[in-house]
């Protein structure tokens, strides 16, 4: 969450003065630490992510020099700071070699200026981006309750406007929502810096610009992610609700879902409770079980296929190399034990839900 400190940051700080001697990519490395040593083998003391300051005292030879470097690359430390003045006018020409073999970043420090000036400045960077983060952890969570209560219509979309405003996002002519898990912001903060981003204490909500942001946000951060459609501003209340539905859809493994697979059959039953199902099983799908294993029919799968051929009669027949007549009859049993008519679209749908239903008892 908090933003990075890096080599290139830091030697553009005009009052520490630093100079780079070793650098390229290696720049882009955070600072985390700073630690001072003269130990000629510092490695056991180092950490991962250490700028690590020298005055070269005991790097008075090629081996030194090698070794030392060595240790720091091998400790994934940023780099080295050297301070030259008091023991060498000028970095050791077997250091700079190491660094570059290394691909570890070289500084200089010039004569007056003390180790703990980067280190207070490196310290001062981390306490403030801490306060920072503080402070847009609670800004989020803010949001959050409002948001919760704009999708449970119990306030007015316009009510976000002054978060809206903050990301600069007033002005757009539509919005997407999306919705992650709960526990998602840090990772959402590096993957939609720009985004609103509200904690329900349940799951995060995100208001960005264009749905193709929390995709690409979903890909890269490895999230599941539910999208609402573009909307205006005015109908945020429904993209919230639309969003956390589509998320709910997320659990079958697919990692975006969009507001559209909504409006699918499968998206509805995936939408319903399973207590709101049971009767559909217990009335209609367990009988025909019940029947078939009694008798040795097979009026569930005739009747899964007579579906899956939008009820022809004709292709049914054919796929189960049945004469169209005995289809019929096993569809009048199926009417007889359920009495529901599959002939009858309505009672059609009631089938399919049942047998949809049978088929994901695994649902909360």
């Amino acid at each position: 969450m908090t933003t990075p400190l890096t080599l290139r940051v830091l030697v553009a700080v005009a009052g520490l003065r630093l100079g780079v001697d070793v650098g390229g990519p290696s720049l882009e490395r955070e600072v985390r630490w700073v630690h001072a040593t003269e130990l000629p083998e510092p490695g056991p003391y180092l950490r991962a992510d250490a700028l690590v300051c020298t005055v070269g005292l005991s790097l008075t030879s090629v081996g030194a020099c090698r070794s030392f470097a060595s240790a720091v690359a091998a400790a994934g430390c940023a780099g080295i700071c050297f301070g030259t003045g008091d023991v060498h006018d000028s970095i050791p020409h077997a250091l700079l070699e190491s660094c570059r073999t290394h691909g570890l970043a070289l500084l200089d420090l010039p004569p007056g200026v003390p180790f703990h000036a980067v280190a207070e400045h490196v310290e001062q960077w981390r306490t403030t981006a801490a306060d920072r983060d503080v402070a847009r952890v609670r800004e989020v969570e803010q949001v959050g309750q409002l948001m919760a209560l704009v999708a449970e219509g119990l306030a007015d979309p316009r009510a976000l406007q002054p978060a809206l405003g903050r990301a600069g996002l007033a002005e757009a002519v539509t919005l997407t929502v999306s919705a992650w898990p709960a526990g998602s912001v840090t990772r959402l903060l590096e993957h939609l810096p720009t985004a609103v981003l509200g904690d329900t204490g349940t799951l995060v909500f995100a208001v960005t610009a264009t749905p193709q942001s929390a995709r690409a946000a979903a890909e890269s951060a490895r999230l599941p992610c539910g999208l609402s459609g573009e909307v205006p501003a005015r109908s945020l209340s429904r993209a919230l609700a639309d969003s956390r539905a589509a998320l709910d859809l997320t659990h079958r493994g697919r990692r975006v879902v969009g507001a559209e697979e909504l409006a699918t059959f499968e998206g509805l039953m995936e939408q319903l409770p399973a207590a709101v199902l049971a009767p559909f099983v217990d009335q209609v799908v367990r009988p025909l079980l019940e029947s078939d294993a009694r008798h040795g029919t097979s009026q569930v799968e005739t009747l899964r296929v007579f579906l899956s051929n939008d009820g022809s009669l004709q292709r049914t027949a054919s796929e189960q190399f049945l004469h169209v007549n005995t289809v019929r009859h096993r569809l009048q049993r199926v009417h007889e034990i359920t009495h529901r008519n599959p002939l009858r679209f309505a009672d059609r749908v009631a089938l399919a839900v049942a047998l949809w239903a049978a088929d994901h008892p695994e649902r909360p």
